[in-house]
């Protein structure tokens, strides 16, 4: 949810009132992925999703991206996963409920996938929970998702 066109940002006691306002699926990871195919890059989505109404509600504009989501976990523990922007001028504020932990069931199957050859670990909260993502033990797994072929435009 993204709060557009504030005075000021929120104070407690007041209510404002922003003059725009959109419901939009965000995220590091899925933003990421989104560019990197607006870009023309093959893009797989590892990620969780809900199975809640919010979750629901998102599906057609996810699926619109254009991202392959074989990896992505729907559960209904993952969601809703919502996140409040709010924006004054160019300043952000954010409000977010985190739902769930963060490792999908589909983490290994996408590790062992042969035709990746990135990974982008969207927040710290993900690598805190799941120390491997980043190497801990599966460095040779790690290391060939990071690896991009020479020559390919970034």
């Amino acid at each position: 949810m993204v709060f557009n066109g504030l005075d000021a940002m929120p104070e407690l006691g007041r209510e404002l009132f922003a003059r725009d306002f959109t419901i939009t699926p965000g995220g590091g990871a899925l933003i990421t992925a989104a560019h990197a195919v607006a870009l023309g890059r093959p893009t797989v989505l590892l990620a969780r999703f809900g199975t809640d109404a919010v979750s629901n509600a998102l599906e057609g504009q996810i699926d619109a991206l254009g991202i392959d989501l074989r990896f992505l976990d729907r559960h209904p523990s993952a969601g809703p996963q919502v996140t409040v922007v709010m924006v004054q001028q160019e300043e952000r504020a954010f409000l977010s409920r985190r739902a769930g932990h963060a490792l999908p069931a589909t983490f290994e199957a996408a590790l062992d996938w042969s035709e990746a050859g990135h990974l982008h670990i969207a927040e710290y909260a993900t690598l805190h929970e799941i120390p491997t993502a980043g190497g801990g033990g599966q460095e040779a797994r790690i290391d060939r998702f990071c690896s991009i072929p020479a020559g390919t435009p970034s």
